[in-house]
């Protein structure tokens, strides 16, 4: 009897399949490549260094140091600039993966495609036109890019099948069936939410031991929840930094990132043709850094009505889409010296579409709120707003501004799209368009000396941000490879062997003068 006790204990527990982190990670790519092909995207990130040529280095450091000042008229005429075959002014940035190198640096305009050689190669036009027929009165110029890459084998589906296999992590039965395969020295566990951080950690070990030292998730809730009879989880990620104990290890940039504290509230709310809400996302300086909350089970989106509460008919799994239109609307917060911008209504329309030979994402600029200002300059006034001489009716140059991206080249309005050619399953070519319009006006010149202001860093605070940063993807890849190694290999291949190697601090593209 007591023989027959255990093997039905072995069976039962046999029985009870958890989908993890690892299945995850393996199930983004096609025959559970995922932790090789990531592993391929982070030596490009991590191990690569950056070699800038004499052209592309004059450019930045012509627009890092006239952003204090920005001239328009200037810019547009500077030699940095070159006519364009379709007409304007602008510069072709090329790069190139060279393996242990990327160079990148300007080249003649009628340089040709892109070069898909290897991952991460690209070619980039950036254009200016001169208007003089502003929507908003007097000169404008616009603007336009077109890059075009080669990512390898990796696609929109990746990102996407990456995103699911995450959610599947936390559906209701997958989250019970971890708990009945607790063991007594992780009983302390006592939510689900808990439950799924610790998982996670499991997976990504040496990622973890980073992520406990410098952020804080636990505020994070997934809740499994019942509604007209049928389970689901509600997710509400949030993540912080820690930003005592990144002073503590990195004093300059926890000093930069103290600094940003109370600058800016981003929040956005992702809705469905029919008005219920997919998502909804806030990124603050002041606290949570990353706030994300959305319905789903069993990898599936779930959208939700105005009370919160799922909409089951209209659920949907991103990589089973072949055309999904949505619609964005964000609000914009950003306090300055005393001076408190608030832009809301920021409203993009967005179309998804997915075919076996190549898929694309339009998105769509359709209308801007009414910026208000409030506020008055406080304390200290530094030189850069002296200089600048801000005027009474600031507002109404913002909205001027804005205006002039909705109703950009012509009234077609500002817009992006991002499509991926399938064609070449090797060499997956992305392409970036994206066409807008800028007011030259008094708030382009204040606004990106303000972002100057705000944001520039100094050598120093670049290196700690480099050692971070290379720390954290050692961690990543080391934490892939155990996931890659762990798979067992199709019949007749061996994975192959990858060295994780710190990058050095002092390797960067730009520093900020």
């Amino acid at each position: 009897m007591r023989t027959f006790l255990i093997l039905l204990v072995a069976v039962a527990t046999a029985c009870v399949a958890v989908y993890n982190f690892d299945d995850a990670i393996r199930d983004s790519a096609h025959n559970g490549r995922g932790a090789e092909k990531g592993l391929e995207l982070m030596r490009l990130l991590h191990r690569t260094e950056v070699r800038l040529g004499p052209k592309a280095e004059d450019l930045t450091q012509y627009f890092l140091k006239s952003l204090a000042r920005f001239d328009f008229p200037a810019f547009y005429e500077s030699d940095h600039l070159s006519p364009l075959p379709a007409g304007g002014r602008g510069a072709v940035f090329m790069g190139v993966n060279q393996g242990d190198t990327y160079w990148l640096d300007v080249v003649p305009p009628e340089s040709g495609l892109c070069p898909r050689k290897s991952l991460g190669s690209f070619v980039a036009e950036l254009g200016l036109e001169r208007r003089d027929d502003c929507p908003a009165g007097g000169r404008s110029f616009k603007g336009w890019m077109d890059i075009c890459a080669d990512s390898g084998e990796l696609t929109h589906e990746n990102i996407l099948a990456l995103g699911e296999g995450f959610m599947r992590v936390s559906d209701p039965a997958n989250i019970k069936a971890m708990q009945k395969l607790r063991k007594r020295s992780n009983r302390f566990i006592p939510v689900e939410s808990l439950q799924v951080i610790h998982e996670f950690y499991k997976c990504m070990p040496h990622l973890a031991v980073i992520m406990k030292d410098y952020t804080y998730m636990l505020h994070t809730e997934l809740v499994r929840e019942e509604h007209q009879g049928q389970a689901f989880t509600r997710c509400t990620l949030r993540i912080f930094p820690r930003v005592d104990v990144i002073t503590r290890d990195y004093p300059r940039l926890g000093k930069y990132l103290d600094d940003l504290r109370g600058l800016f509230r981003f929040s956005s709310r992702f809705t469905n043709d029919q008005g219920h809400t997919i998502a909804e996302f806030v990124s603050e300086s002041e606290r949570d850094i990353i706030t994300l909350k959305m319905l789903t089970r069993q990898g599936r989106y779930i959208p939700m009505d105005g009370q919160g509460m799922p909409v089951f008919e209209e659920e949907f799994s991103a990589t089973e889409l072949a055309d999904y239109s949505f619609h964005i609307t964000s609000n914009v917060s950003v306090s300055v010296y005393g001076l408190a911008y608030h832009t809301p209504d920021i409203q993009v329309d967005a179309v998804y579409r997915n075919r076996p030979d190549k898929a694309s994402l339009d998105l769509a600029l359709k209308d801007i709120g009414t910026t208000t200002v409030t506020g008055k300059l406080g304390g200290a006034v530094p030189k850069w707003v002296v200089d600048l001489a801000i005027p009474s009716n600031l507002d109404e140059y913002i909205n001027s501004f804005t205006q002039t991206l909705v109703q950009a080249d012509g009234g077609r309005g500002s817009r992006m799209r991002l499509s991926w050619n399938l064609e070449d399953p090797e060499h997956v070519g992305l392409d970036i368009k994206g066409v807008t319009e800028f007011a030259d006006n008094f708030y382009v010149r204040f606004g990106l000396a303000t972002f100057r202001y705000c944001f520039k860093t100094t050598g120093e605070i670049q290196d700690e941000f480099e050692m971070l940063a290379s720390r954290t993807m050692t961690a990543v890849m080391a934490d892939l490879m155990a996931i890659r190694d762990a798979a067992p290999a199709l019949e007749g291949e061996e994975a192959p062997a990858l060295a994780v190697e710190a990058r050095p601090a002092s390797a960067s593209l730009t520093k900020n003068p």
